[in-house]
Protein backbone atom coordinates (compact mmCIF):
# COMPACT_ATOMS: atom_id res chain seq x y z
CA UNK A 1 0.00 0.00 0.00
CA UNK A 2 2.61 2.43 0.57
CA UNK A 3 4.74 1.68 -1.99
CA UNK A 4 1.34 2.21 -4.20
CA UNK A 5 1.15 5.53 -2.50
CA UNK A 6 4.72 6.65 -3.13
CA UNK A 7 4.64 5.82 -6.53
CA UNK A 8 1.51 7.70 -7.19
CA UNK A 9 2.97 10.95 -5.63
CA UNK A 10 5.94 10.53 -7.98
CA UNK A 11 4.70 10.22 -10.82
CA UNK A 12 2.20 13.19 -10.30
CA UNK A 13 4.79 15.41 -9.02
CA UNK A 14 6.73 14.44 -12.26
CA UNK A 15 3.31 15.04 -14.44
CA UNK A 16 2.84 18.43 -13.03
CA UNK A 17 6.14 19.44 -14.28
CA UNK A 18 5.48 18.51 -17.64
CA UNK A 19 2.21 20.01 -17.87
CA UNK A 20 3.16 23.48 -16.13
CA UNK A 21 5.32 24.52 -19.22
CA UNK A 22 2.50 26.50 -21.18
CA UNK A 23 2.91 29.42 -22.69
CA UNK A 24 0.06 31.92 -22.66
CA UNK A 25 -0.12 35.23 -24.34
CA UNK A 26 -3.00 37.14 -23.15
CA UNK A 27 -4.05 40.91 -24.18
CA UNK A 28 -7.37 41.13 -21.88
CA UNK A 29 -5.81 42.26 -18.88
CA UNK A 30 -7.47 45.99 -19.00
CA UNK A 31 -10.19 44.44 -21.51
CA UNK A 32 -13.27 45.71 -18.99
CA UNK A 33 -11.46 49.19 -18.07
CA UNK A 34 -11.57 52.35 -20.02
CA UNK A 35 -8.54 50.94 -22.06
CA UNK A 36 -11.35 48.84 -24.32
CA UNK A 37 -11.88 49.90 -27.45
CA UNK A 38 -13.82 47.96 -30.79
CA UNK A 39 -13.74 48.26 -34.41
CA UNK A 40 -16.33 46.75 -36.50
CA UNK A 41 -16.59 43.81 -39.29
CA UNK A 42 -19.65 44.97 -40.25
CA UNK A 43 -20.91 48.00 -42.69
CA UNK A 44 -21.41 50.44 -40.15
CA UNK A 45 -19.98 53.61 -40.60
CA UNK A 46 -21.87 56.02 -43.04
CA UNK A 47 -19.95 55.26 -46.15
CA UNK A 48 -20.70 51.37 -45.71
CA UNK A 49 -17.08 50.44 -45.45
CA UNK A 50 -16.57 46.79 -43.99
CA UNK A 51 -12.90 46.22 -41.65
CA UNK A 52 -10.96 43.09 -41.90
CA UNK A 53 -9.35 43.01 -38.68
CA UNK A 54 -5.54 41.70 -37.64
CA UNK A 55 -3.09 40.98 -35.19
CA UNK A 56 0.22 40.01 -35.58
CA UNK A 57 2.57 38.07 -32.70
CA UNK A 58 6.10 36.92 -32.41
CA UNK A 59 6.91 34.40 -30.18
CA UNK A 60 10.52 34.77 -28.23
CA UNK A 61 12.98 32.32 -26.85
CA UNK A 62 11.53 30.23 -24.01
CA UNK A 63 7.80 30.24 -25.56
CA UNK A 64 6.09 27.21 -26.44
CA UNK A 65 5.84 26.50 -30.11
CA UNK A 66 2.47 24.26 -30.54
CA UNK A 67 -0.59 26.19 -30.96
CA UNK A 68 -3.26 25.03 -28.72
CA UNK A 69 -5.83 27.33 -29.06
CA UNK A 70 -6.90 31.20 -29.83
CA UNK A 71 -9.77 33.23 -28.19
CA UNK A 72 -11.06 36.47 -29.96
CA UNK A 73 -13.73 38.87 -28.06
CA UNK A 74 -16.40 39.76 -30.29
CA UNK A 75 -19.91 41.34 -29.95
CA UNK A 76 -23.16 41.75 -31.04
CA UNK A 77 -26.21 43.64 -30.67
CA UNK A 78 -28.83 41.34 -31.52
CA UNK A 79 -27.70 38.31 -34.01
CA UNK A 80 -25.49 35.77 -31.89
CA UNK A 81 -25.38 33.15 -35.37
CA UNK A 82 -23.18 35.77 -37.21
CA UNK A 83 -19.74 34.03 -38.09
CA UNK A 84 -15.99 35.41 -38.49
CA UNK A 85 -13.35 33.59 -40.75
CA UNK A 86 -10.21 33.70 -38.20
CA UNK A 87 -6.87 32.83 -40.18
CA UNK A 88 -3.32 32.79 -39.78
CA UNK A 89 -0.78 33.88 -41.96
CA UNK A 90 3.07 33.57 -41.69
CA UNK A 91 4.19 36.12 -44.36
CA UNK A 92 1.98 35.47 -47.29
CA UNK A 93 1.76 31.76 -46.24
CA UNK A 94 -1.35 30.31 -45.44
CA UNK A 95 -1.50 28.12 -42.33
CA UNK A 96 -4.46 27.48 -40.86
CA UNK A 97 -8.14 28.98 -40.62
CA UNK A 98 -11.36 28.32 -39.21
CA UNK A 99 -14.72 29.87 -38.70
CA UNK A 100 -16.57 31.28 -35.12
CA UNK A 101 -20.06 32.00 -34.34
CA UNK A 102 -20.67 33.84 -31.70
CA UNK A 103 -22.80 32.47 -29.43
CA UNK A 104 -24.68 33.77 -26.69
CA UNK A 105 -24.19 37.50 -26.72
CA UNK A 106 -26.52 40.20 -24.43
CA UNK A 107 -28.90 42.18 -26.40
CA UNK A 108 -28.37 45.54 -25.26
CA UNK A 109 -26.56 47.12 -28.36
CA UNK A 110 -23.78 48.96 -25.97
CA UNK A 111 -19.98 48.16 -26.70
CA UNK A 112 -19.26 47.51 -22.90
CA UNK A 113 -16.98 44.58 -21.70
CA UNK A 114 -20.04 42.32 -20.62
CA UNK A 115 -21.08 42.08 -23.91
CA UNK A 116 -18.17 40.70 -25.50
CA UNK A 117 -17.94 36.26 -25.75
CA UNK A 118 -14.84 34.70 -25.71
CA UNK A 119 -15.04 32.71 -29.38
CA UNK A 120 -12.25 29.74 -29.32
CA UNK A 121 -10.68 27.88 -31.79
CA UNK A 122 -9.49 24.78 -30.24
CA UNK A 123 -6.82 22.91 -31.71
CA UNK A 124 -5.32 20.93 -29.28
CA UNK A 125 -9.06 19.00 -29.02
CA UNK A 126 -9.44 18.91 -32.58
CA UNK A 127 -6.24 16.89 -32.55
CA UNK A 128 -4.95 19.57 -35.30
CA UNK A 129 -0.63 20.12 -34.97
CA UNK A 130 0.08 23.67 -35.38
CA UNK A 131 4.11 23.89 -34.59
CA UNK A 132 4.92 27.86 -34.97
CA UNK A 133 8.86 29.74 -34.79
CA UNK A 134 10.50 31.32 -32.67
CA UNK A 135 11.38 35.53 -33.88
CA UNK A 136 9.01 34.74 -37.26
CA UNK A 137 6.29 37.52 -36.99
CA UNK A 138 2.63 35.61 -37.64
CA UNK A 139 -0.77 37.71 -38.22
CA UNK A 140 -4.29 36.84 -36.99
CA UNK A 141 -6.95 37.87 -39.62
CA UNK A 142 -10.59 38.38 -38.44
CA UNK A 143 -12.66 38.43 -42.00
CA UNK A 144 -16.72 38.70 -41.97
CA UNK A 145 -18.77 39.07 -44.76
CA UNK A 146 -20.91 41.04 -46.64
CA UNK A 147 -23.88 40.77 -43.66
CA UNK A 148 -21.76 40.69 -40.91
CA UNK A 149 -22.47 43.18 -37.98
CA UNK A 150 -19.71 41.89 -35.47
CA UNK A 151 -17.64 44.10 -32.91
CA UNK A 152 -13.64 42.76 -32.51
CA UNK A 153 -12.64 43.93 -28.99
CA UNK A 154 -9.20 45.68 -28.56
CA UNK A 155 -7.49 46.71 -25.90
CA UNK A 156 -5.57 50.08 -25.51
CA UNK A 157 -1.76 50.90 -23.92
CA UNK A 158 -0.12 47.89 -26.02
CA UNK A 159 -0.39 45.27 -23.69
CA UNK A 160 1.09 42.65 -25.49
CA UNK A 161 4.83 44.37 -26.91
CA UNK A 162 5.33 41.53 -29.54
CA UNK A 163 2.78 42.25 -31.59
CA UNK A 164 0.17 44.94 -32.64
CA UNK A 165 -3.52 45.73 -34.16
CA UNK A 166 -4.03 46.85 -37.65
CA UNK A 167 -7.48 47.15 -39.83
CA UNK A 168 -7.79 46.89 -43.90
CA UNK A 169 -10.59 48.01 -45.89
CA UNK A 170 -12.20 44.28 -46.54
CA UNK A 171 -11.11 42.88 -50.01
CA UNK A 172 -8.16 44.91 -50.29
CA UNK A 173 -4.58 43.60 -48.91
CA UNK A 174 -3.53 47.16 -47.69
CA UNK A 175 -3.19 46.92 -43.90
CA UNK A 176 -3.17 50.33 -41.85
CA UNK A 177 -1.74 50.37 -38.44
CA UNK A 178 -5.27 50.33 -35.44
CA UNK A 179 -3.52 52.06 -33.55
CA UNK A 180 0.38 52.43 -32.03
CA UNK A 181 -0.72 50.97 -28.57
CA UNK A 182 -3.73 49.02 -29.34
CA UNK A 183 -3.80 44.88 -29.52
CA UNK A 184 -6.92 42.77 -30.57
CA UNK A 185 -8.48 41.02 -27.12
CA UNK A 186 -7.29 37.42 -27.76
CA UNK A 187 -6.20 35.03 -25.51
CA UNK A 188 -3.56 32.36 -27.25
CA UNK A 189 -2.10 29.28 -25.73
CA UNK A 190 0.63 27.03 -26.62
CA UNK A 191 2.88 24.13 -25.40
CA UNK A 192 4.90 21.63 -26.19
CA UNK A 193 8.81 22.89 -27.47
CA UNK A 194 9.94 26.00 -26.10
CA UNK A 195 11.49 27.53 -28.79
CA UNK A 196 15.16 26.00 -28.30
CA UNK A 197 15.39 26.96 -24.77
CA UNK A 198 13.63 25.46 -21.52
CA UNK A 199 11.23 27.80 -20.05
CA UNK A 200 11.86 28.74 -16.49
CA UNK A 201 9.40 26.25 -14.34
CA UNK A 202 8.34 27.81 -11.00
CA UNK A 203 10.16 27.03 -7.41
CA UNK A 204 7.06 25.05 -6.87
CA UNK A 205 7.03 23.12 -9.82
CA UNK A 206 10.95 21.95 -9.16
CA UNK A 207 10.24 21.01 -6.15
CA UNK A 208 7.22 18.52 -7.59
CA UNK A 209 9.53 17.26 -10.20
CA UNK A 210 12.63 17.09 -7.51
CA UNK A 211 10.27 14.77 -5.21
CA UNK A 212 8.73 13.26 -8.38
CA UNK A 213 12.40 11.72 -9.44
CA UNK A 214 13.70 11.10 -5.84
CA UNK A 215 9.92 9.00 -5.42
CA UNK A 216 10.96 6.94 -8.80
CA UNK A 217 15.01 6.48 -7.79
CA UNK A 218 13.76 4.92 -4.11
CA UNK A 219 11.33 2.77 -5.78
CA UNK A 220 14.55 1.36 -8.25
CA UNK A 221 16.43 0.82 -4.82
CA UNK A 222 13.98 -0.79 -3.73
CA UNK A 223 13.19 -3.20 -6.41
CA UNK A 224 16.53 -4.13 -6.38
CA UNK A 225 17.08 -4.43 -2.39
Amino acid sequence: MKKSLFLLISLAGVLIFSTAMATTIDTTTNFASSSSDATSLGPLDSNSYRWDVGQTFTLQTGDDTNLDSITFYLANSSDDTQQVTVSLYQGSSYITGDTIQLGDTTTNGTTSYDDYVGCMIDYASSGTDINLTVGLEYLWVLEGTSGTDVLVGAVKNNPYANGAAYVRSAGTTSWQNWHTEKDVAFIMELSGDSGGQDAVPEPATMLLFGIGLLGVAGIGRKQKA
